[in-house]
């Protein structure tokens, strides 16, 4: 009787383990550094026709936003904002000791969810897309 009721106790805590585990905390995500972050912003400042950049992180989720003349193509504030992606991906952990996988010809999975934005001086989106981290490129 014993065996049996220390079975069914058994049975029961594993019945009950995907519960505490969805409980537990998540793993801390791991921060930009700002050495990561300027040298991302610098190079995609760069590009003659992006007036200004930044990026904002909470967690895992980083949001960037690229300021370009109103006059820009979709096709074109695109290629920036997937530009923007790839220097994140490869910069934004600089010194930290981490990195995220480099991009290839696609940007490819990663660590971070990302929300793209591409505005004109008035703030007017001309593309905003979204890339989490298990896919392989950006939804526009």
């Amino acid at each position: 009787m014993r065996s049996k009721m220390s079975l069914v106790f058994l049975a029961f805590i594993l019945a009950l383990l995907p519960l505490f585990a969805a409980c537990a905390p998540e793993e801390t995500a791991p921060t930009l550094t700002e050495v990561g972050k300027n040298a991302a912003i610098d190079q995609i400042k760069a590009y003659p026709d992006v007036l200004d950049a930044a990026i904002a992180q909470d967690g895992y989720d980083l949001s960037l936003a690229i300021i370009v003349p109103a006059a820009t193509s979709e096709a074109r504030a695109k290629e920036l904002g997937e530009a923007f992606v790839r220097l994140v991906k490869t910069l934004g952990l600089l010194d930290s000791g981490k990195s995220e996988p480099a991009p290839g010809k696609e940007i490819g999975e990663g660590i971070f969810d990302y929300l793209i934005t591409v505005a004109s001086p008035d703030q007017t989106i001309i593309v905003q897309g979204a890339k989490v981290r298990y896919a392989t490129h950006i939804t526009w």
